[in-house]
């Protein structure tokens, strides 16, 4: 595929703003520590690290291979995500491009590279943005006709996260519309799920050894949807408002949708675009969990329905490059005035320089898995997980003969606002921690308490 000067320069442009970004903080994220250390953990054959069954497999395993090979974590985690980020800009290109034309494709991947969202987390090891770069690369296929390469995709993608499973509806759909012979849609649909069982199969038949129930990690996160994540509760609305907050244009995705429907020759392709946009975006907005990165898995379809709509409202107007050009910079204003700079968890550092600088050895209770990020240390207990309520404090209660260590931000681990029981069972468990062990380290963060427990 050849690279045309306007959207390679568009990816120098980001590649230069995104190095300029390592010479600020860099602040490891909760789910990205998680994901670091469960990469130790495979590479450490358990010696390091921890473990997460709920999570998928795909990026721990790129980040432990980069972890064994002794590469600097920071550097080598942005330098991964960069090379997702761009792949996921460019992707977005090739597709806008072969659905829409070469405008809607560069102002989509404009609008894709620089919201601040997603140039936020292009450095940040979260599975959002490699997720739906492989998505992505499903549904370009997927337009090529490749049926089994967009299966194979779409399979990565959704064993990086298990969200993007969503993808399959609107392609299969499509698939259905597109073709009226029973047969003829079975076969194509055999050849998508084959692709897509390819990376599948495997990770059920490694459950169904680990935890005996091929299907334990998929019902552990629908629990977790349920259960936890109730301190991002939003209204359904959140990211029809969010969404323009950071990026006006975006608005035209209403236009673009209108233009996709009211088309008089049906677009398969254009027709995929606004279903996929649209059941994620009403799936997102219907699950009580919301924050704007959950957003970046369905973004590039917005931007390339919102550019659709942008040009064609704008297609009979003589000066359009003016009125291009303007866009962009108004674009460019709104995205500097809403960038997201990176803020230095400061609570984390005490439990981070107490892993430093003592031996651990096992026993190790963490409540945060930021902690032991920095370190090949392991943690023999995650006090978070799977969430905080009275059943979990009782569990954690009768393992006490196990630790050693155990360090705890009550901030940590919030309890269920509906488990009336889970604060004084807390409070109890402090209590008892207090009593069996030795207290080497305690301070206050506003509301946070700090403890770090040796025995």
């Amino acid at each position: 595929m050849k690279l045309n000067g306007g959207i390679l320069l568009l990816l120098l442009l980001f590649t230069a703003i995104w190095a300029a970004q390592l010479f600020g903080p860099y602040e490891t994220r909760w789910d990205e520590a998680v994901y670091i250390e469960m990469g130790k953990y495979i590479f450490s054959f358990g010696h390091a690290g921890l473990w997460e069954d709920a999570r998928p497999l795909v990026s721990p395993v790129m980040l432990g291979f980069l972890w064994k090979l002794g590469a600097n974590p920071i550097l080598s985690v942005g330098i991964l995500l960069l090379f997702f980020s761009l792949g996921t800009i460019y992707v977005t290109y090739l597709i806008a491009r072969d659905v829409f034309d070469e405008r809607v494709a560069m102002l989509s991947s404009l609008f894709l590279a620089f919201m601040p969202t997603f140039l936020f987390f292009s450095k940040h090891a979260m599975t959002t943005i490699p997720s739906t770069f492989f998505a992505l690369l499903s549904v370009y296929f997927f337009i090529k006709n490749k049926l089994f390469l967009s299966g194979l995709f779409m399979g990565m993608s959704f064993m990086t996260r298990f969200f993007q499973l969503l993808l399959v509806v609107p392609i299969y759909m499509i698939l259905i519309l597109h073709d009226r012979n029973l047969g003829s849609v079975l076969r194509k649909i055999a050849v998508n799920a084959a692709g897509f069982l390819v990376f599948v199969i495997p990770y059920l038949v490694f459950n169904l050894i680990k935890y005996g129930n091929a299907l334990h990690p998929f019902i552990l996160q629908l629990y977790l949807t349920q259960y936890t994540g109730w301190m991002f509760l939003q209204p359904f609305y959140y990211y029809l408002i969010s969404l323009p907050k950071q990026n006006v244009f975006l608005a035209f995705f209403i236009f673009g949708l209108l233009f996709v429907f009211m088309k008089k020759k049906f677009n398969s392709h254009a027709f995929l675009l606004a279903i996929v946009s649209l059941a994620f975006l009403l799936a997102f907005s219907i699950a009580p969990h919301k924050e704007m990165r959950i957003a970046l898995m369905f973004l590039p379809y917005v931007s390339i329905l919102a550019s659709f709509g942008i040009v064609r409202l704008f297609q009979k107007i003589r000066h359009r490059k003016v009125v291009y050009l303007l866009i962009i910079a108004v674009f460019a204003v709104q995205a500097i005035f809403q960038y997201q700079a990176e803020h230095i968890n400061v609570q984390v550092v005490p439990f981070q320089e107490y892993i430093a600088e003592n031996p651990i050895g096992d026993g190790l209770w963490i409540s945060n898995p930021i902690y032991i990020v920095s370190s090949d240390q392991k943690a023999d207990e995650l006090i978070y997980y799977s969430t905080t309520n009275a059943e979990r404090i009782s569990e954690l209660m009768n393992q006490l003969p196990d630790a050693r260590h155990i360090l705890i931000n009550t901030c940590d681990i919030p309890c269920q606002p509906w488990d009336d029981a889970c604060p004084s069972e807390l409070e109890s468990f402090i209590g008892r921690l207090k009593e069996r062990f030795t207290l080497v380290y305690y301070d206050t963060f506003f509301d946070c308490r700090h403890y770090i427990f040796s025995g």
